[in-house]
Protein backbone atom coordinates (compact mmCIF):
# COMPACT_ATOMS: atom_id res chain seq x y z
CA UNK A 1 0.00 0.00 0.00
CA UNK A 2 2.87 2.50 0.60
CA UNK A 3 4.04 2.25 -2.92
CA UNK A 4 0.71 2.60 -4.20
CA UNK A 5 0.42 6.03 -1.96
CA UNK A 6 3.74 7.15 -2.80
CA UNK A 7 3.20 6.13 -6.71
CA UNK A 8 -0.19 8.39 -6.44
CA UNK A 9 -0.72 10.17 -3.90
CA UNK A 10 -1.41 14.29 -4.68
CA UNK A 11 -3.42 15.86 -7.31
CA UNK A 12 -2.20 14.50 -10.81
CA UNK A 13 -4.94 15.34 -13.15
CA UNK A 14 -8.33 16.95 -12.88
CA UNK A 15 -11.26 16.05 -14.56
CA UNK A 16 -14.01 18.29 -15.69
CA UNK A 17 -17.90 17.85 -15.39
CA UNK A 18 -18.24 16.86 -18.49
CA UNK A 19 -15.35 13.77 -18.89
CA UNK A 20 -16.79 12.85 -15.35
CA UNK A 21 -20.20 12.26 -16.81
CA UNK A 22 -18.85 10.60 -20.45
CA UNK A 23 -17.08 8.35 -17.66
CA UNK A 24 -20.08 7.58 -15.59
CA UNK A 25 -22.00 6.81 -19.06
CA UNK A 26 -19.12 4.61 -20.31
CA UNK A 27 -19.30 2.96 -17.19
CA UNK A 28 -22.74 2.10 -16.37
CA UNK A 29 -23.40 0.98 -20.44
CA UNK A 30 -20.29 -1.96 -20.16
CA UNK A 31 -22.14 -3.15 -17.46
CA UNK A 32 -25.37 -3.23 -18.81
CA UNK A 33 -24.11 -4.39 -21.86
CA UNK A 34 -23.29 -7.75 -20.62
CA UNK A 35 -26.29 -10.54 -21.05
CA UNK A 36 -28.58 -10.57 -17.45
CA UNK A 37 -27.06 -6.98 -16.86
CA UNK A 38 -29.32 -4.97 -19.16
CA UNK A 39 -31.14 -2.34 -18.04
CA UNK A 40 -30.58 -2.39 -14.15
CA UNK A 41 -27.19 -0.82 -13.95
CA UNK A 42 -28.08 2.30 -15.90
CA UNK A 43 -30.54 4.93 -15.30
CA UNK A 44 -30.52 8.92 -14.30
CA UNK A 45 -30.62 8.14 -10.54
CA UNK A 46 -27.61 6.08 -11.17
CA UNK A 47 -25.79 8.69 -13.50
CA UNK A 48 -26.33 11.50 -10.82
CA UNK A 49 -25.58 9.65 -7.80
CA UNK A 50 -21.90 8.36 -8.93
CA UNK A 51 -21.85 11.99 -10.10
CA UNK A 52 -22.24 13.01 -6.58
CA UNK A 53 -20.07 10.40 -5.59
CA UNK A 54 -16.91 11.35 -7.37
CA UNK A 55 -17.78 15.20 -6.56
CA UNK A 56 -17.58 14.96 -2.78
CA UNK A 57 -14.83 11.89 -2.90
CA UNK A 58 -12.19 13.05 -5.28
CA UNK A 59 -13.07 17.36 -6.48
CA UNK A 60 -13.23 15.40 -9.65
CA UNK A 61 -9.32 14.76 -8.92
CA UNK A 62 -8.38 10.77 -9.40
CA UNK A 63 -5.89 9.91 -7.00
CA UNK A 64 -4.72 7.31 -3.90
CA UNK A 65 -6.22 9.01 -0.87
CA UNK A 66 -4.14 11.53 0.74
CA UNK A 67 -4.54 10.49 4.49
CA UNK A 68 -3.41 7.59 6.09
CA UNK A 69 -6.47 5.54 4.44
CA UNK A 70 -6.22 2.98 1.90
CA UNK A 71 -8.66 3.75 -0.76
CA UNK A 72 -8.13 4.88 -4.33
CA UNK A 73 -9.08 6.63 -7.91
CA UNK A 74 -11.84 8.72 -9.13
CA UNK A 75 -14.19 7.00 -6.74
CA UNK A 76 -11.81 6.25 -3.37
CA UNK A 77 -12.74 2.60 -3.38
CA UNK A 78 -11.00 1.21 -0.25
CA UNK A 79 -8.82 -2.00 -0.51
CA UNK A 80 -11.82 -3.75 1.46
CA UNK A 81 -14.09 -2.80 -0.90
CA UNK A 82 -12.11 -3.44 -4.37
CA UNK A 83 -11.71 -7.30 -2.73
CA UNK A 84 -15.25 -7.41 -2.43
CA UNK A 85 -16.51 -6.73 -5.02
CA UNK A 86 -14.08 -8.39 -7.13
CA UNK A 87 -14.41 -11.48 -6.07
CA UNK A 88 -17.97 -11.43 -4.49
CA UNK A 89 -19.81 -9.63 -7.13
CA UNK A 90 -17.66 -10.03 -9.97
CA UNK A 91 -15.70 -13.32 -10.47
CA UNK A 92 -18.46 -15.57 -8.15
CA UNK A 93 -21.97 -13.58 -9.67
CA UNK A 94 -20.85 -12.32 -13.19
CA UNK A 95 -17.50 -14.28 -14.63
CA UNK A 96 -18.79 -13.56 -18.17
CA UNK A 97 -18.50 -9.73 -16.73
CA UNK A 98 -14.95 -10.57 -15.09
CA UNK A 99 -13.62 -11.84 -18.04
CA UNK A 100 -14.60 -8.82 -19.88
CA UNK A 101 -13.07 -6.56 -17.45
CA UNK A 102 -10.09 -8.13 -17.96
CA UNK A 103 -10.18 -7.59 -21.33
CA UNK A 104 -10.55 -4.47 -21.38
CA UNK A 105 -9.23 -3.04 -18.17
CA UNK A 106 -6.31 -4.89 -16.90
CA UNK A 107 -3.10 -3.07 -17.13
CA UNK A 108 -0.75 -4.24 -14.12
CA UNK A 109 -1.12 -7.43 -14.06
CA UNK A 110 -1.80 -10.07 -17.18
CA UNK A 111 -5.56 -12.06 -16.64
CA UNK A 112 -6.60 -10.51 -13.67
CA UNK A 113 -8.10 -6.73 -12.63
CA UNK A 114 -5.65 -5.14 -9.47
CA UNK A 115 -6.48 -2.59 -6.92
CA UNK A 116 -4.29 -0.22 -8.63
CA UNK A 117 -5.73 -0.68 -12.13
CA UNK A 118 -8.52 1.55 -10.29
CA UNK A 119 -5.90 4.74 -10.64
CA UNK A 120 -5.17 3.67 -14.10
CA UNK A 121 -8.99 3.75 -15.04
CA UNK A 122 -11.37 5.64 -14.37
CA UNK A 123 -13.91 3.84 -16.21
CA UNK A 124 -12.87 1.01 -14.14
CA UNK A 125 -13.66 3.11 -11.00
CA UNK A 126 -16.76 4.21 -11.79
CA UNK A 127 -17.58 0.42 -12.53
CA UNK A 128 -16.66 -0.48 -9.02
CA UNK A 129 -18.69 2.18 -7.67
CA UNK A 130 -21.36 1.29 -9.45
CA UNK A 131 -21.25 -2.41 -8.45
CA UNK A 132 -20.83 -1.27 -4.73
CA UNK A 133 -24.22 0.12 -4.81
CA UNK A 134 -25.62 -2.09 -6.56
CA UNK A 135 -25.63 -4.54 -3.62
CA UNK A 136 -27.83 -2.05 -2.16
CA UNK A 137 -32.17 -3.32 -2.03
CA UNK A 138 -33.40 0.31 -1.64
CA UNK A 139 -33.61 2.31 -4.59
CA UNK A 140 -31.55 4.93 -5.48
CA UNK A 141 -33.63 8.49 -5.01
CA UNK A 142 -33.77 11.44 -7.81
CA UNK A 143 -33.74 13.71 -5.34
CA UNK A 144 -30.50 15.59 -4.69
CA UNK A 145 -31.10 15.57 -0.86
CA UNK A 146 -31.75 12.26 -0.52
CA UNK A 147 -29.40 11.06 -2.74
CA UNK A 148 -26.64 12.67 -0.28
CA UNK A 149 -28.05 10.79 2.49
CA UNK A 150 -28.01 7.58 0.54
CA UNK A 151 -24.63 7.97 -0.30
CA UNK A 152 -23.58 8.89 3.39
CA UNK A 153 -25.48 5.95 4.55
CA UNK A 154 -24.45 3.15 2.25
CA UNK A 155 -20.64 4.59 0.40
CA UNK A 156 -19.09 6.55 3.43
CA UNK A 157 -21.01 5.23 6.10
CA UNK A 158 -20.84 6.93 9.32
CA UNK A 159 -17.45 5.98 9.79
CA UNK A 160 -16.27 8.17 7.05
CA UNK A 161 -15.46 12.07 7.56
CA UNK A 162 -18.27 13.23 4.53
CA UNK A 163 -21.23 14.49 5.26
CA UNK A 164 -24.87 14.70 3.16
CA UNK A 165 -23.90 18.48 3.60
CA UNK A 166 -20.92 18.02 2.14
CA UNK A 167 -21.92 15.63 -1.06
CA UNK A 168 -24.50 18.65 -1.94
CA UNK A 169 -22.22 21.28 -1.72
CA UNK A 170 -19.50 19.15 -4.10
CA UNK A 171 -22.34 18.46 -6.47
CA UNK A 172 -23.44 21.68 -6.91
CA UNK A 173 -19.62 23.39 -7.49
CA UNK A 174 -19.63 20.91 -10.42
CA UNK A 175 -22.67 21.06 -11.49
CA UNK A 176 -23.98 24.65 -10.76
CA UNK A 177 -26.71 24.69 -13.12
CA UNK A 178 -27.83 21.21 -11.91
CA UNK A 179 -31.30 21.99 -9.72
CA UNK A 180 -32.27 20.04 -6.51
CA UNK A 181 -34.95 17.33 -8.41
CA UNK A 182 -38.16 16.95 -7.23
Amino acid sequence: MNGLRQKYSGTQRTLSAEELKSVIARACAFISSRKGLENTYDTPEVRELLFGTACVETGLRPRYQDSAGNAIGLFQIEYATFCDIWKRAIKRNHPELGRELIRHFAKCVPNDITFEDLQLSDELSAIFARLKYAHIKEPIPSDLQKQALYYKKYYNTHLGRATPESYVRAYKKFAPKAKDKK
